[in-house]
């Protein structure tokens, strides 16, 4: 197996099943060592400083026998360094970070340790709050706030990521195909920097049918955005988008499968890399695409592509270095032995060399 196809998260069946189509060994999709249990209600109690249950009260003072109700009361309520923890079950409401921690006084949202709670509606870092942690939650936002009528959303994203050094780690991610799941950044302001995403699962968002506007990620104005251990699945326009100005990103490690498109480059987006990924069955376009860019700089090397129309669209004008580190990507196709890389719309193509992932 190649040692681009290891420690990735667990996975729901029909994902399992199609990324085994590709001979990707089920073992390093099921098996992994974040999956640890959760500490004793002592240890609990000492992990978290402030509290919210859904027959709490934001009229308590948000300790562990008297919680708040709603997780906006409980962000309000934290300082930096403080953790905020929710028990278990559905929160309806919104969770706005207008003020964040320090780098070495996070803030950070998470469920009680050893349960699951889940937000519905959204969760916002707005670029006042820098340096903030939201972990081991359920996150839908099919009820965030509804988009303004000049704009071509249904639902404002969830999370949408606007302040600096914000941590995203072991959440489910989705909105039932609402519209767009997680936004980095908005264009006409500050860049969002240094964001991370860890151990998600993003998945079915985005409207029916495909029109290329909803994705499972849109980094839309980020700098240094990671992107790591993700499964990222059957999302109905992109798993990643980044356009129009995602500069320095890194896409590792990750399983993107079943998407309409998997990854696509656009705009100015530059100095990016796509490495270590299992990157398999784009439904509409392709697995990996580079499209408009005006200074590309970005690399696509030593991934999984297996199961798209062609694993790779480059513009005529893409840069050497994008081309030849896509021939280096590990392919399989449905025709042992060969894969094509399409270049521009005329279709010209390169044959190389194929194995099992």
């Amino acid at each position: 197996m190649s040692a681009a196809c290891q420690l990735i998260p667990p996975i729901d069946a029909p994902a399992a099943r199609r990324i085994a189509s590709a001979g990707v060994s089920l073992i390093v999709l099921t098996v992994l060592a974040f999956l640890a249990q959760g500490p004793t209600v002592a240890e609990a109690d000492d992990a978290c400083d402030r509290f919210a249950a859904v027959s709490g009260s934001d009229t308590a003072n948000g300790t562990f026998n008297r919680p708040f109700a709603t997780p906006q009361r409980l962000v309000d309520s934290l300082s930096p360094g403080e953790t905020g923890c929710m028990r278990e079950g559905t929160y309806r409401g919104h969770a706005v970070f207008r003020t964040g921690g320090l780098a070495d006084e996070r803030k950070a949202l998470q469920s009680f340790p050893g349960e699951r709670a889940k937000i519905a509606g959204q969760v916002r870092v707005l670029e006042s709050a820098a340096f903030v942690t939201i972990r081991t939650l359920d996150l839908d936002g099919s009820t965030a706030p509804r988009c303004g009528a000049a704009t071509t959303c249904s639902v404002q994203a969830s999370p949408w990521i606007q302040g600096d050094d914000t941590v995203v780690s072991d959440n489910d991610i989705t909105n039932q195909n609402a519209g767009i799941c997680v936004l980095v950044g908005t264009s006409g302001r500050s860049p969002a920097e240094r964001t991370a995403f860890e151990y998600n699962r993003v998945h079915h968002c985005g409207r029916r049918p495909w029109g290329n506007l909803d994705h499972g990620f849109y980094l839309e104005n980020a700098t240094d955005t990671r992107i790591e251990r993700n499964l990222i699945h059957d999302n109905v326009d992109r798993g990643v988008q980044l356009y129009p100005s995602s500069t320095g990103t890194v896409i590792r490690n990750n399983v993107l499968d079943g998407n309409g498109e998997n990854v696509h480059f656009g705009g100015s987006s530059s100095d990016n890399r796509i490495e270590g990924n299992v990157i398999t069955n784009a439904r509409i376009r392709h697995n990996v695409e580079s499209f408009a860019s005006t200074d590309t700089r970005n690399t696509v090397r030593r991934n999984c592509v297996w199961g798209a129309p062609a694993p790779v669209l480059l513009p005529p004008r893409a840069s050497s270095r994008l081309r030849s580190a896509s021939r280096r990507t590990t392919t399989s196709s449905p025709i042992p032995g060969t894969w094509t890389a399409r270049t521009g719309t005329s279709g010209s193509a390169t044959k190389a060399p194929a194995e099992r992932c």
